[in-house]
């Protein structure tokens, strides 16, 4: 089946410059979960239980029989395998569970790899025409401005403490008092979340930074949960480094687990492919569908036409699976190289290094101003941590390392030198 999966990206005009994305594509690296869809979730009311029904499609060749009627729209409609066809079906009608447990049925019964039907779990998101509102900027930064713009009756936005120190500026920036939350070792602190009196919170759960952790399915739960019990509550989920995780499997974006149309997903290709390559995207929920046109239809988009056909084309082709997987396994090495030079240090522990581009050194015998300032003399920059902080105390004696841009020449060499500053 992997060799018959194409990638498709379908665009659909959007009212202003903007545009409307729909992404399915089994076959790429998880980074492109980020906005994109593989089975187009629409949420209609339970009308007989879907998940008995997904189970009885996964798990039969019963399935096959919609092969021939929906076979060919599917593949013409999602560019996907027609074999998908009870997948999509089922997460039309039944939502992301269903349509997850059609292919769970698949995997169990040989007709589906385990690797495709995992890939494929990971890009759910909701999409499809319930949820058309991806809308196209330039920057992260950029698009989180406009959300900002959208919601002029929110005073005040959560933000994570460490955290984007981008986001506190879009915040002040746009007269939003920014409420620091301590992130613990499961992410954002939802008792905080729910005393801070904010009505959204931006959070990044897949890798968070800077301190790298991954939020548990229990603690996503729990922010769900908080967005759905208030009126105008949103989550804003920044996708960030979800394309590169190194010892566990993608995780599912926490916009794939909204039923209540609460959680605004923020993605970005600058990461992925070259800081120079300016687009992100927001996939807007059903509720702000209205006011995004409202307030911005006449916006030109910030994303040149030739821009988005360039990178249309490098998804389609296959291009950009193959650039994430090959940059997968290099940042791999290059983290391997990093972490395993760096823990031979005496004393020395590091964390996050399980995903993205960064990781961090906590070295107790000397201080965050003495850590960075040694490595300084040796010619080698790293970043206090302190730096991302806003309410809270840092841990001591802590740094953030990054290794995206070096070599592997120049990882082994910057190694050798942090070890001789820091002994």
């Amino acid at each position: 089946m992997k060799q018959r999966t194409k990638d498709f990206l379908l665009v659909l005009g959007w009212g202003g410059g903007a545009a409307a994305l729909l992404f399915c594509s089994p076959s790429v690296g998880e980074g492109v979960r980020q906005g994109l869809a593989v089975c187009a979730a629409i949420m209609i009311p339970s009308l007989f239980p879907f998940l008995i029904l997904s189970d009885f499609l996964g798990h039969t060749r019963i399935g096959v029989l919609l092969e021939r009627p929906l076979g060919g729209l599917m593949a013409r409609l999602y560019r996907c395998p027609k074999e998908l066809a009870p997948a999509i079906l089922m997460s039309w009608v039944g939502g992301y569970p269903a349509g997850a447990r059609v292919l769970a049925g698949m995997v169990e019964r040989g007709a589906l790899s385990q690797e495709d039907a995992g890939l494929a779990l990971t890009f759910c998101v909701n999409s499809g025409p319930a949820f058309l509102a991806v809308v196209v900027g330039a920057g992260v930064d950029h698009l989180l401005s406009l959300l900002l713009q959208m919601l002029p009756e929110q005073r005040a936005i959560a933000l994570e403490d460490p955290g984007y120190p981008a986001a506190y500026a879009a915040a002040s920036l746009h007269g939003l008092a920014a409420i620091p939350i301590p992130v613990d070792r499961y992410g954002m602190d939802p008792e905080a979340l729910a005393a801070s009196g904010a009505g959204l919170a931006y959070i990044t759960p897949s890798h968070q930074f800077p301190l790298g952790v991954t939020m548990p399915a229990g603690r996503r739960s729990r922010l769900l949960h908080w967005a759905a019990s208030g009126p105008d509550r949103f989550l804003i989920e920044d996708d960030y480094d979800s394309e590169f995780r190194y010892s566990s499997r993608p995780i599912p974006a926490l916009q794939g687990l909204d039923q209540a149309g609460r959680v605004v997903y923020i993605g970005t290709f600058s990461r992925s492919i070259a800081p120079a390559i300016r687009v992100a995207y927001m996939i807007l929920p059903p509720p702000l569908l209205k006011r995004y046109q409202d307030t911005f239809s006449h916006r030109a988009c910030a994303v040149s036409r030739f821009e988005q056909e360039s990178l249309r084309r490098f998804i389609t082709q296959g291009l950009y699976g193959r650039h994430l997987r090959r940059m997968g396994t290099l940042y791999r090495k290059k983290c391997a190289l990093f972490t395993g030079a760096l823990s031979q240090l005496s004393g020395a522990s590091l964390s996050g290094a399980e995903a993205g581009l960064h990781f961090l050194l906590t070295l107790p015998r000397y201080s965050e101003e003495e850590l960075t300032a040694r490595a300084a003399e040796k010619s080698v920059r790293v970043y206090p941590l302190s730096r991302y902080c806003h309410s809270l105390p840092p841990p001591p004696s802590t740094v953030v390392l990054g290794f995206a841009g070096l070599s592997e020449e120049e990882i082994s060499r910057a190694a050798a030198l942090l070890r001789a500053a820091w002994s």
